[in-house]
């Protein structure tokens, strides 16, 4: 178990994976979305062209981020796991967080503080409506999540596949994986692993 809710605050380190593709047609999407989805699941790798190459897509983004990040269970008895992301560009720097409570692990929220900040809800089979908040205007999202899958606290995994919608703007499928694991007092074993 990484976590055990109620214990006192533990920093892990965080493997975040997002695959950002944009819809080109939504009737021919889905069942290449399930190709992919699938295998990722099988093989939990995928490239960037491998996507482009079975989607059949122009536009596929990877972004992968390794980060410190603590864990811990805030006052509304919910875990919280919040890291930092752009902490080179201070005008970006964004403090992130994975919010969800552990007798409810099929609704989840992640939420950025920071130059954009949002509040994005995801559950299985649902669609949340969300703001996205910027320097210019707050936007309206529409967050369709077609997989949740949250194991944080038992192994340290957790995969999210939601589609969503900015406005007027065309689609956005996202698929992320996260793995958390202990921070280990031997950097050696870290190195080693």
């Amino acid at each position: 178990m990484i976590y055990e809710p109620n214990a006192p605050q533990k920093e892990i380190t965080l493997k975040i994976k997002t695959l950002v593709i944009d819809e080109a047609d939504p009737a021919n999407i889905a069942k290449d979305l399930e190709r992919l989805l699938a295998r990722a699941i099988e093989d939990g790798e995928l490239s960037e062209k491998e996507v482009d190459r079975m989607l059949e897509f122009d536009e596929a983004d990877e972004i992968e981020l390794c980060t410190e990040a603590k864990i811990e269970t805030n006052e509304n008895g919910q875990i919280e796991i919040s890291y930092k992301e752009n902490e080179d560009d201070p005008q970006m720097s964004t403090i992130s967080k994975i919010i969800f409570h552990p007798d409810h692990k099929e609704l989840l929220a992640m939420s950025k503080q920071g130059a954009i900040s949002t509040v994005l809800s995801f559950e299985e089979g649902k669609m949340h409506v969300c703001a996205y908040d910027t320097p210019f205007m707050p936007f309206k999202v529409y967050v369709n999540t077609n997989k949740l899958d949250n194991r944080l606290l038992e192994n340290g995994k957790l995969k999210l596949e939601y589609v969503l919608n900015l406005n007027d703007t065309a689609p956005q499928h996202f698929i992320i994986t996260v793995s958390a694991k202990e921070v280990n007092e031997d950097p050696l074993k870290d190195f080693l692993a």
